[in-house]
This record gives structure tokens, C-alpha cells and sequence, in this order.
């Protein structure tokens, strides 16, 4: 039996702006996808929404959930940011209420975040009730946005988040900072928290929330992290997935570049540049010299490095993408040489 459906007004702009719903619906999910299209003027796409609508139905319920969102670069991250916070100022902009954006520098990436969100808000809709101050705060009627650095030396204590706290660039925030000084903003309104990046290593915001969120979801079925690979953007934008298969081609699947930020792979090791398998093939059979002054200055030291290339990756066909095991990378070649003078 099919439940009827029936319309809703939204806070949009004016009578034009309708949504259809079903039954209890949430406001702030339905209405932010009208929002997207009629005030952002920019819609996103169906792995923005999906993130999103998980976010909002955390706000809306006061749920006080932690997300992760690892997207690809230059596959609209800053995007979804931007338009979910505007989107929360305009809603909250009569009740009030408050967002705490976090980055690890305060110039380019909050910034960068800040004129994201100042941009959004460009609509005639917010005309006379946007308000900037001190460089770090915007306020859309009674809804204020604060953005801070996560800088280790910045003082960002203080702060409280009611609708919601944002931290960008997760992998690059140091996690004591993180932990210390704003985690505890979300505590009074038990605050819904965005982890937002891209992998780097085990040891990082994004990898460390990542995991305690997989525990949580194994035990109630919800899910808390939205991770999108460069696949996922290539399927909406051909140009996008033409573009990053270029640069796999060129830097081959296994370099840090392309893990980290297209593939979304935290790196081996802990913060080595080389996993373990290649660290054991640098070691020598010889015994491990840590002191050279133990020589008494009587050798020198030469070295050299042959760079190796890539490996080749198929570009089209059935095994875009794919590497082949058979197929032994080239290698680099470091060759360390002890002269000594033999002349009397």
C-alpha cells in the first residue's frame, strides 16, 4: 500500500520554494537538497548528498555523533562543507546557534573555508543579515560561524559548538590539539562532530576516528564513515577519472601521492616513506656501521641514487587501473661506496 504523500513548505525563498516529503521526513535533510539546487545554485552530487543527510540527521537528533568524510581531491569536499554550514546558519539564524570550523593553518585553509562559506551566502536571500567579525567570525542572523586554527602554538580554547564542530584537514591536525582543545567544545550541546581529509597514516585524526567509528558501527548498524575513492568522482565527471588515471600512469599506484590522496590508503609504516617489505630489502648483510668517527676520519664516504620509475599501469581496457603481479617494478638504487687511501 503506497503512504500518501503531501507537501511541506520549507524556509527557502518565499512561496516558490516547496519540498515533497513523506510522512515525518526530516526538515533539515529534505530541505537542504532544495537548498543545494535554488539557493547554492551549485547541486551536489548523489555521494555529497549521502554524507550529508547522515550529518543532518545527527544534528536534527542531537545525536552527538562523530563522522569521518574522505573524499578525493577535487571532488567537491570544500563544497559540501561550505553548503551544509550555510545551510545550518540559515536555519538556526532566528534560534541561534553555533558552528566551530577548525583547520591546521588559519591561512590558506580557513581562509580558503571562510570565503567558501561567505560565497554560498551571496544569495539575495541573506542580504543585510550576513555579518563578518574580526576576520574569524560570520554570523547569518543569530547563527554564528567561528573559525579556528588548529595550529599547535594557536590559543583556540574557549569556543563552544551547538550546531556543529568541523575539522578540516584531519590528517594534518595534531591529535593532542584535536583531543584537548576542541573536542570538548561539542560536550554542552553534545554537538555533532565532521572529521573531514584524506588518508596520511595510521597515527592521524582521520585514521584514529576512522577505526573507533568502525567498532561503533559493527555494533549498531550505522554508518559513520563516508570515504570516497577517486572512482567514485571519475563515475560523475569522465574529465576527473581521465586526469587521475594520467597520474597514476605517471606516478604509478604505489606512490605516496596516489594512495593518500586519490586512492584514500593511509601509508605503511607509521610515518616511514617506504613500507616494511622495501625497508628489508635495504638492509645489507654487512655490519651496521651508526658511528663514523669510530674510523678515525681515515675513509670517506660516496654515495648515489638511481631513481626508478613508476610502475605502468593500463590506462584503458578491461584492467584499467590494474597492475600486473607479474610484472616487477623498476627500482631505485642506492649504492653507498667506503673509499679509503691506501698510499703511504
Amino acid at each position: 500500500m503506497n503512504r500518501p504523500t503531501h507537501r511541506r513548505r520549507n524556509r527557502l525563498d518565499g512561496p516558490d520554494v516547496t519540498v515533497e516529503t513523506r510522512d515525518r521526513q526530516s526538515t533539515l535533510r529534505s530541505g537542504f537538497t532544495a537548498f543545494s539546487t535554488q539557493i547554492a545554485g551549485r547541486p551536489l552530487r548523489a555521494y555529497q548528498l549521502e554524507a550529508a543527510n547522515a550529518i543532518l540527521a545527527s544534528v536534527e537528533g542531537g545525536m552527538g555523533k562523530t563522522f569521518v568524510v574522505m573524499v578525493a581531491r577535487q571532488m567537491g569536499k570544500n563544497e559540501l562543507s561550505a553548503q551544509l554550514e550555510a545551510w545550518l546558519l540559515d536555519q538556526a539564524s532566528e534560534t541561534g546557534g553555533t558552528i566551530v570550523k577548525a583547520a591546521p593553518t588559519f591561512r590558506p585553509q580557513l581562509h580558503t573555508s571562510l570565503a567558501r562559506l561567505s560565497g554560498v551566502l551571496r544569495h539575495p536571500r541573506y542580504h543585510g543579515k550576513v555579518k563578518r567579525a574580526h576576520g574569524y567570525r560570520l554570523a547569518v542572523g543569530n547563527a554564528e560561524s567561528i573559525f579556528l586554527s588548529a595550529s599547535p602554538t594557536a590559543h583556540a580554547a574557549g569556543a563552544t559548538a551547538s550546531l556543529l564542530l568541523a575539522i578540516e584537514e584531519g590528517q594534518d591536525v595534531d591529535f593532542d590539539k584535536s583531543t584537548r582543545d576542541f573536542r570538548p567544545m561539542a560536550a554542552p550541546a553534545n554537538a555533532t562532530t565532521v572529521i573531514n581529509g584524506t588518508a596520511w597514516t595510521p597515527d592521524t585524526v582521520v585514521e584514529s576516528q576512522q577505526e573507533a567509528n568502525e567498532a561503533r558501527t559493527a555494533i549498531d548498524g550505522r554508518q559513520r564513515n563516508f570515504i570516497y575513492d577517486w572512482t567514485v568522482g571519475a563515475a560523475h565527471n569522465p574529465a576527473y577519472g581521465w586526469f587521475v588515471a594520467s597520474e597514476i600512469e605517471r606516478l604509478g599506484a604505489g606512490h605516496p601521492l596516489i594512495r593518500t590522496q586519490y586512492l584514500l590508503q593511509a601509508l605503511d609504516g607509521q610515518t616511514c616513506l617506504f613500507p616494511p617489505g622495501s625497508r628489508l630489502l635495504l638492509r645489507g648483510s654487512h655490519a651496521r656501521f651508526t658511528d663514523p668517527s669510530a674510523l678515525n676520519g681515515q675513509v670517506t664516504y660516496t654515495s648515489g641514487i638511481d631513481v626508478g620509475g613508476g610502475v605502468e599501469v593500463p590506462t584503458d581496457g578491461p584492467h584499467v587501473g590494474e597492475t600486473d603481479p607479474n610484472k616487477h617494478p623498476d627500482s631505485t638504487v642506492v649504492t653507498i661506496a667506503e673509499v679509503s687511501d691506501t698510499s703511504d
